[in-house]
């Protein structure tokens, strides 16, 4: 997430990350229009406590495949696909 918030996605208002503090971003800041109501709402614990708690046991078989790399990028996907649709309707 860090080499992601470098690129400022976590300054979009529809965008919203699981860790923090981030780094700020190194490329200039975009206007975005105000088409999202004002709220506080973020469920990102709670999606990756689900994620964590429900999810991956019931896809993946106990031990250790080795493989950190893809396994890190697939759940990081899919948390953000999640995140993203959830707070879509913001």
């Amino acid at each position: 997430m860090f080499h992601v918030a470098r690129a400022r996605r976590y300054t979009s208002p529809d965008e919203y990350p699981f860790t923090s503090p981030l780094p700020g971003p190194v490329i200039p800041a975009l206007d975005f229009p105000s088409i999202l109501h004002k709220n506080d709402i973020n469920v990102n614990s709670d999606i990756m406590d689900r994620y964590l708690q429900d999810i991956l046991p019931r896809i993946c078989v106990p031990g250790d495949d080795l493989n950190y790399g893809s396994s890190a990028t697939r759940d990081v996907e899919c948390l953000q696909a999640l995140s993203k649709r959830i707070h879509y309707g913001k």
